[in-house]
């Protein structure tokens, strides 16, 4: 397919943008991403103080919504002797039973907003790669915001709206596609998914996971050098493979990208290092997810951990016991939507697993998270059934002790308690002397924990069917 497409300008979108609101849509409202993407270039440098009571307000609003007009969240409110005015900030959201993907799942029809009319809502599905699959509404006045927030995020580092990029992705479109904007059938429908999925409003090339092979790389690389992307978006297995196929085959861009932007899996810093080294630009770590409408959190420039718009989400990091983490401690993330009113997510655990942050010197007033450590479901069990976060072995085997320097990719997998197999795609570089320095660091590491691990060498790394790789995988 060809890749040209005519460009097409902010303005040219915001005139058909406000012509189809001014002459589609009759209930009463108005859908801004421009306006919304200005207010929050302004909030970002608030004061922390302001921003929580900003996001304070809005929190107050959805919380007396949810109860007198979701039966879930009523029930459970009064479960737990809790009314929405007891809820005097945001710390005293602890008071409020976490919820997850089981109970908003089997009390569907409860979970969903009795006053909000039938158009807002927008059926949203998870691919299941948890485990769990799942399927919510997104409140369609919340694209906007949503929309406007990714903007703000790709100014980070010098990306405007509009601009031309490449996905590296789930197998949406057919390998390859050119997908450039389109207005002229733009129904209701088509106008919700491109504030909720960012689709027609963007101009891009998208590349399925499964098609990043060696045999598939020149021509992926022509292809992209041909379309010139301003930046590029995508998982970080993918993206790291093209990188190391790149360098296999001493193949280059032909232009500099302004950044790549990884989803939807953990970044490692050697995964970071593998991207830029072939790229030759930097790469912006995200977190995301779609029950919340998408990115949600970005690295900046200094890269201090991941920027929370908070006038988007709240998000808590707590421990075993509910309690709030202290600054520098790891433990489960808590997402609260402000912005869904058809089906709210109100301390929504989301299964991952992040480290408390401070305030990044870059000055923005939007709380941090140091670091997504990865999911619950990337944790290895001992022979005596502890969990230890696979994150305290792979660090230091990649980046501390270095070895990412004789190996493509790997992957862990469990079978049984204390036993772990750890796969490995080699470079040229990789003898029996590293391997067996490999088994000996792992050795060291775990001498007082109950886990024995085994090195496979294998010729790839096999995706799932949605094109990820996932570092761990338990069978």
């Amino acid at each position: 397919m060809a890749l040209e497409g005519k460009k097409v300008s902010l303005r040219e979108v915001k005139r058909r943008y406000y012509y189809f609101i001014k002459r589609k849509l009759h209930r009463g409202y108005a859908l801004d991403p421009f306006s919304i993407l200005s207010k929050l270039n302004r909030l970002q440098w608030l004061a922390k103080e302001e921003l929580e009571e900003r996001a304070f307000n809005k929190l107050r609003v959805l919380l007396s919504h949810a109860d007198r007009n979701v039966p879930l969240y009523a029930k459970r409110f009064k479960a737990s002797g809790i009314k929405p005015e007891d809820v005097k900030g945001i710390r005293d959201l602890a008071r409020i039973p976490i919820i997850g993907k089981y109970e908003l799942k089997n009390n569907f029809s409860e979970a969903i907003a009795g006053n909000v009319p039938g158009y807002r809502r927008f059926l949203g599905r998870t691919s299941g790669s948890t485990g769990e699959p799942f399927q919510f509404y997104q409140d369609t006045y919340a694209g906007p915001m949503n929309l406007a927030s990714f903007w703000l995020f790709n100014s980070w580092f010098g990306v405007k709206p509009l601009s031309k990029y490449v996905r590296i992705s789930s197998p949406q479109y057919p390998s390859g596609t050119y997908v450039k904007p389109s207005f002229s059938s733009l129904s209701f429908d088509g106008l919700v998914r491109t504030m909720l999925n960012l689709g027609p409003l963007y101009p891009k090339y998208h590349i399925s996971a499964l098609e990043v092979t060696p045999e598939n790389t020149l021509s992926i690389v022509s292809k992209i050098n041909e379309y010139r992307p301003q930046y590029f978006e995508g998982y970080v297995s993918a993206l790291v493979l093209l990188a190391i196929y790149m360098r296999r085959y001493g193949l280059s861009f032909e232009f500099k990208p302004k950044g790549v932007m990884t989803t939807s899996e953990t970044l490692a810093e050697a995964q970071r290092t593998q991207i830029e080294s072939v790229f030759s630009c930097s790469v912006f770590n995200t977190y995301g997810l779609l029950e919340v409408g998408g990115i949600v959190a970005q690295e900046c420039s200094a890269r201090e951990g991941l920027h929370i718009n908070s006038d988007l989400v709240l998000v808590e990091v707590v421990d075993q016991n509910g309690e709030l983490c202290s600054l520098g401690e790891g433990g489960r993330m808590i997402i609260t939507d402000l912005n869904n009113f058809v089906m709210p997510f109100i301390r929504y655990d989301t299964g991952d697993v992040g480290v408390q942050g401070d305030f990044c010197s870059c000055g923005r007033g939007f709380p941090l998270i140091k670091r997504i450590q990865g999911r619950e479901a990337d944790y290895v069990e001992t022979a005596s059934g502890d969990r230890i976060p696979l994150v305290s072995i792979s660090h230091p085997l990649f980046a501390v002790f270095g070895f990412s320097h004789y190996i493509d990719e790997f992957q862990y997998v469990q079978r049984k308690k204390g036993k772990i197999t750890l796969k490995v795609v080699p470079r040229e570089s990789y003898t029996p002397h590293v391997e067996t320095a490999i088994q000996n660091s792992i050795r060291k590491l775990l001498e007082s924990i109950e886990i024995d691990v085994d090195i496979k060498v294998v010729e790839r790394i096999q995706p799932l069917r949605s094109g990820k790789r996932p570092i761990l995988v338990k069978e």
